[in-house]
């Protein structure tokens, strides 16, 4: 059986919204305005973790999602083009989190065992970079597949405008588009811009 989503607002009766992947990504929220998640949780095994724990970030993020998509939905060749692409504009691609450990000296803020992630590797040089590139590619990959258009409304106040716009333009999709919707204040007043992309 397809691993199906169901909405947060639907938590007595999970059945009462019951929606595939490709549903679920591409509405946004649940038809209740919940949001939508997975009815039941894949488990990983401790080998499962120990055997991800050297595989490059791409691979790693192919080996997590599968977990998410049924194979029905997205072939495993074409979640591993995605999950390649994803990060492929990233300063290290197999290393798109960086892992570094801190000074720990006398001095440091941080504890002895502290490990810090690095999440600025991406195009724009913000942690949005992570999540609105993937979120990207699996939109152009249901777009293209069902041939159907999908329009991202996205309001912000930093730096998910831009990350928002540059995985638009680099997915290169004519049936994606985004709208940003950007507000900024300066002294008392409140500005909109609002971007068609």
């Amino acid at each position: 059986m397809p691993l199906m989503y169901t909405s947060t607002r639907s938590s007595s009766s999970p059945s009462a919204v019951s929606s595939t992947f490709a549903t679920a990504i591409s509405s946004g929220y649940a038809p209740d305005s919940g949001l939508y998640v997975p009815q039941s949780l894949p488990l990983f095994s401790p080998g499962d973790l120990l055997a991800m724990s050297g595989q490059s970030y791409p691979s790693l993020a192919y080996s997590v999602l599968r977990r998410f998509i049924d194979v029905g939905e997205i072939p495993n060749e074409d979640l591993r083009e995605i999950t390649s692409r994803t990060y492929e504009k990233f300063e290290f691609p197999a290393e798109a989190v960086t892992v570094v450990q801190p000074s720990s000296s006398p001095s440091s803020a941080f504890p002895p065992n502290a490990y810090v992630a690095e999440l600025f590797n991406g195009p724009t040089n913000c942690f949005k970079d992570l999540g609105q590139l993937g979120l990207i590619n699996l939109l152009k990959y249901f777009c293209t597949k069902r041939k159907r258009r999908q329009t991202l409304l996205v309001s912000t106040t930093g730096d998910t405008g831009p990350a928002a716009m540059r995985a638009v333009a680099e997915a290169d999709c004519p049936l994606l588009s985004v709208i940003v919707i950007v507000i900024v204040k300066s002294e008392s007043v409140y500005y909109i811009i609002i971007y068609n992309l």
